[in-house]
């Protein structure tokens, strides 16, 4: 699994980091209640920014588990990058 460090988001603007943020805790809201469709609507807003790699990465990681409703390790995902 990908790890995202503090390092590789130091590039990305305080506004996105807050977006950023806001949109993986909406999708792990949204995983904890089994809503795929509000899980990919924050996820498709994500992907509309430029993001640096490591970031790309764990958003392709999470619309690959979403396509298998596999929400318990998106929900870890989005949880690991938002808290990191």
């Amino acid at each position: 699994m990908v790890t995202v460090t503090l390092e590789e988001t130091e590039s990305i603007n305080d506004a996105d980091k807050q977006l950023l943020r806001e949109k993986l805790q909406a999708i792990e809201a949204a995983c904890a209640s089994f809503n795929k469709k509000a899980a990919k609507t924050a996820l498709a807003d994500l992907k509309e920014k430029t993001w640096p790699r490591p970031v790309r990465d764990k958003l392709s990681a999470i619309g690959e588990y979403l396509l298998h409703s596999e929400f318990e390790a998106v929900a870890a995902i989005a949880r690991e990058m938002y808290a990191g």
